[in-house]
């Protein structure tokens, strides 16, 4: 949960999109692709894309696992992407 008026302020400027780790064939063509695409990767993980798909920023950086990033940190990281 999100509790920093800036972080939610700065997450407004994106499209918000989930997608399904869990295990199950309901989702298993979606997963795959999304692997396929972004690779395997800790999680949590944000990654940021621009309108065409193209992978602008992903948090944390590929791979770092157990990766903790500040309030500061993380507006830096999202206020690069125009």
């Amino acid at each position: 949960m999100l509790v920093s008026p800036e972080v939610k302020d700065e997450l407004n400027r994106f499209v918000h999109a989930t997608l399904w780790t869990g295990p199950g064939a309901k989702f298993r063509k979606e997963n795959d692709a999304a692997r396929e695409k972004f690779g395997n990767a800790a999680l949590p993980l944000i990654i940021l894309l621009d309108a065409d798909g193209k992978e602008l920023g992903r948090l944390p950086p590929e791979g770092k696992a157990n990766f903790l990033i500040s309030k500061e940190q993380l507006l830096e990281a999202l206020r690069k992407i125009p």
